[in-house]
């Protein structure tokens, strides 16, 4: 024996009437938590494709790119390759990596190279925006390389932060820009 179905608002939303809250299905996530009662910032977004914000390309079926990070001086200045997932996990690995570029530094600008990240989420975003504000305080540029890599375009553009920070095609327009902090 089966329920009768709630009745319907004539706009076709929830229930009708006054009444306690319309219960949520049981596969829906709840105050940002899975069912597990694990928080969403800290899921894999390989287990939890659709609770973390998006399905990733794993065309060759193997697991993220570690986060890689590396630093060289060219020409006086410093320029910090990353390459991998920049994602909460490795954000905190980002933010001091930069931070330590920028007060190491000896010229007036530091170099961050993204061409060969993969995906950048609003941790990195926040590292970027951090890490470009620690160079203002400190009167240097940061410059930030994306060329023509999409994950990491297309949340700086959603976001707005194209406005903010200092973006260029390679690493060598980077290097020979005059602009100053």
């Amino acid at each position: 024996m089966g329920r009768a179905a709630p009745p319907r608002r004539q706009d076709g939303v929830g229930r009708g009437g006054p009444g306690p809250a319309r219960r949520r299905s049981r596969t829906a996530p709840v105050l940002g938590r899975d069912l597990g009662g694990t928080p969403l910032s800290r899921c894999r977004r390989r287990a939890h494709p659709v609770a973390c914000g998006g399905v990733e390309d794993r065309s060759d079926g193997g697991e993220p790119a570690a986060l890689r990070v590396d630093r060289r001086v060219v020409d006086g200045t410093t320029v910090v390759a990353i390459a991998g997932e920049i994602d909460l996990d490795g954000e905190p690995t980002v933010r001091t990596a930069l931070t330590d570029a920028i007060d190491e530094s000896t010229g007036d600008a530091c170099v961050v190279d993204l061409v060969a990240v993969t995906f950048l989420g609003s941790a990195g975003l926040t590292a970027l925006l951090q890490a470009a504000r620690h160079a203002h305080e400190r009167h240097r540029s940061l410059r930030i390389v994306v060329d023509a890599n999409r994950p990491v375009i297309r949340p700086i553009e959603i976001t707005g932060l194209d406005d903010v920070l200092r973006l260029y095609h390679s690493v060598d327009e980077a290097l020979h820009s005059h602009a100053r902090p």
